[in-house]
């Protein structure tokens, strides 16, 4: 899609910036000074690991350090709020639905109605005008790394007026709100401020924008020392919820550094893992909260197209050993699930649904979830005639981390119920790894790895369960006892506009997986926030981009 002309309001506005010369000398990022609350001037101090490498929406790539600069610095016109992933108006007044007529029918058109009182950091009503010359320009600039690749279903985006912007889509597509309207790419830019510094250029990344600002969002970008920290002042005229303190994030790469500044009170809040967990545990004046529900869930996968001549020396499996899914329910049945969450991830893990993560859209907490049960697998393996033969495999495994682990855990299940029974783990170097679980068809009869996160749950069943399109090419399809009428299902539920229909196609699909037992899904990853007592109204949302924080609910006592 080419980049349209500007409209004359925002040629106008154009105008006006330009005789007022506002460039990139000019241009700060910071928003006006009013009364502040008494501790405003005190910052939230973040300590991060790593810093960003732009800040341009267009330039950002999902789950990084940059995507999450940008939530803070621009809007989008929809959003997430601190408790579910249920969608809330951001800039625009409503979250279209069928219901109430912000979506087609058809489930082509998609209608956002734009609130009147929010503005740039330079004082400018955003308008709908930059929400066309926003998402175009994300299309128009397609960047490698970017989330522009989410907007390739998109056929038109226009202005009805100045508060309405009307979406058409190439086709119908369920997961548009989630994975397109929420991103961080979906960011409003300030039209102006690009094309006084660089403008739109086809398949080319804009300088200024890459080291600059020009959103709407609670904070405002003040400083950006490469390699030391961002430093962000509160946006004071922010149409939602100011924050109450200015915000800083140190970067630091060595752990140790991160996890002193918390002790001695010098950072506020730090990006946290169980090691940093473990570590802090006990410390006087620090909170540790390791019981959100992340989006991470970690399985141990089966293959369906088992490549006889090229397994492990001693495997002797038949090709088809996980084609009966009574084998795939068993060896769920040998995994003791409880045993890996509160030994390996120290309690900081739940159990997922089949599978859909919980917090995450569609989940049904009703659907059912395997239980470590001996007995019921040693009655499946009886009834399927391995009990008597016996059998020897293998699993590949990343060394030295949780998916060893849990491989292990299930060799340690599976041998208990039967000497006849042998698994070998074979862990790798992660590059030796990736050979063997990436070649086709696949080098093992089962791996050991997890999901990458996603924000809506057509990503999950795509990424593992879906018969024929899944992420390794397991050829789970021919285990399936209906593979035509589950690809159906996982097609349907992806491109339903209707939320409430959405979901109860989920629900069955949950079900149907269940019983299906395509994976053993061994444990949802819990997110894990570290902060001092003395900051309050700490949050988190695994919806929200890593770090998964939404500051400017924050406040220091």
């Amino acid at each position: 899609m080419k980049m349209r002309r500007l409209s004359a309001s925002v040629a106008a506005r154009i105008a006006a910036v330009l005789v007022v010369g506002l460039g990139a000398a000019a241009w700060t990022g910071s928003a006006a000074a009013n009364v502040r609350t008494p501790n405003s001037d005190e910052p939230i101090v973040v300590g991060i690991g790593e810093d960003a490498t732009s800040l341009d929406p267009a330039a950002v790539e999902a789950g990084s350090i940059s995507a999450a600069v940008v939530f803070h610095v621009y809007d989008r016109l929809i959003e997430v709020g601190p408790s579910g992933p249920e969608l809330l108006p951001a800039l625009a007044t409503e979250v279209p639905t069928v219901e109430n007529g912000g979506v087609s029918e058809d489930g082509l058109t998609y209608t956002f109605n734009l609130r009147d009182d929010a503005k740039f950091h330079d004082g400018s009503d955003v308008t709908a005008d930059d929400v066309v010359y926003s998402w175009e320009r994300v299309m128009t600039m397609n960047l490698p790394g970017s989330m522009a690749e989410t907007f390739q279903g998109i056929d038109e985006v226009s202005a009805l007026d100045d508060r309405t912007v009307q979406v058409t889509l190439k086709e119908r597509d369920g997961t548009f709100l989630y994975n397109v309207v929420l991103t961080e790419a979906a960011s409003i830019v300030n039209a102006d401020v690009v094309e006084v510094n660089g403008g739109v250029a086809a398949d080319t990344p804009n300088e200024y924008m890459a080291q600059n600002e020009a959103g709407s969002g609670p904070y405002s970008l003040a400083s950006w020392e490469r390699g030391e920290r961002l430093t962000f002042d509160i946006n004071e005229e922010y149409w939602g919820s100011v924050a109450t303190n200015p915000t800083r994030w140190e970067i630091s790469t060595d752990l140790s550094v991160t996890q002193l500044g918390l002790r001695s009170g010098d950072y506020d809040i730090i990006t946290a893992s169980p090691a940093t967990a473990e570590a802090l545990r006990g410390t006087e004046g620090v909170v540790i909260e390791d019981d959100v529900p992340g989006l991470t869930i970690s399985l141990i996968g089966f293959n369906l197209d088992i490549p006889l001549d090229d397994l492990p020396d001693g495997d002797d499996i038949p090709a088809d050993f996980f084609h009966d899914k009574r084998v795939r329910q068993a060896f769920n049945y040998s995994f003791d699930y409880d045993a890996f969450r509160e030994g390996q991830l120290g309690g900081a893990a739940m159990r997922p649904s089949f599978i859909i993560p919980q917090s995450l859209f569609g989940y049904d907490p009703d659907a059912p979830i395997y239980d470590y049960d001996p007995a019921e697998a040693e009655r499946l393996f009886r009834e399927t005639g391995w009990w008597d033969k016996g059998f020897t495999l293998s699993i590949i495994a990343e060394a030295g981390n949780s998916f060893e682990v849990q491989a292990l855990l299930l060799k340690d299940g599976i041998e208990a119920l039967n000497p006849n029974f042998h698994i070998n783990v074979l862990a790798l170097p992660e590059a030796r790894f990736d050979e063997l679980a990436t070649a086709q068809p696949i080098q093992a009869a089962m791996w050991s790895w997890a999901m990458p996160d996603f924000t809506d749950p057509d990503g999950y069943f795509r990424d593992s369960v879906h018969p024929t399109d899944t992420r390794l090419p397991s050829n789970l399809g021919a285990g399936y006892s209906d593979p035509e009428d589950i690809a159906a299902k996982i097609e349907a539920a992806r491109v339903e506009p209707d939320s409430e229909v959405r979901a109860e196609l989920y629900a069955e699909l949950q079900r149907i997986m269940y019983d299906e037992a395509p994976a053993i899904l061994t444990a949802q990853w819990n997110n894990i926030v570290i902060y001092r007592e003395s900051l309050q109204n700490v949050v988190s949302n695994p919806m929200w981009p890593r770090l998964n924080l939404r500051i400017n609910l924050y406040s220091k006592s």
